[in-house]
């Protein structure tokens, strides 16, 4: 349960998104639409916010994984769009959390791509909206977590 208030709003409230970002889990973004004011008052009943937990959670399946990469990709596009991050911030932050869901993965559950990298199917449904691209961001976050580190190698 909250509450937002905030006085002398003039004219159209814009985009509205309720956004959960945390340790414990990713939620897709909910966007709200809000009505006329009635006696200079919004009231928004919303749906309820979801988490999926990653925090005592041993192994995930790919489309466990999939679903909350995208929801992480598309609360990080929400916060650029708002001027909260910039889309460089938004991009590190996306990827340091999908190799935290990534690691939760079985790599032998993950496919190969054609040029032999691990890669994470993403639905195209998943993909629509976003500043950031999950499919990219997955592949991104994969690769820095298996390509050796040091001198020409990544990470």
């Amino acid at each position: 349960m909250f509450n937002l208030y905030r006085t002398n709003i003039a004219g159209d409230l814009g985009d509205l998104f309720i956004v959960y970002e945390g340790g414990d889990g990713a939620a897709q973004p909910l966007k709200v639409s809000a009505r006329s004011a009635t006696n200079g008052l919004v009231e928004i009943r919303t749906l309820d916010v979801v988490v999926k937990p990653i925090q005592n959670v041993g192994v995930l399946t790919p489309e466990q994984a999939a679903e909350t990469i995208a929801a992480i990709t598309s609360t990080e596009s929400v916060l650029v769009e708002a001027g909260v991050k910039d889309a460089a911030q938004a991009k590190v932050s996306g990827e340091a959390k999908a190799m935290i869901i990534l690691a939760k993965v079985p790599e032998t559950h993950l496919q190969r791509n054609d040029q032999g990298l691990t890669e994470l199917r993403i639905p195209k449904k998943d993909m629509q909206g976003f500043a950031l691209d999950p499919r990219t961001l997955a592949t991104e976050a994969i690769q820095k977590m298996t390509l050796p580190k040091g001198p020409g190698g990544g990470g």
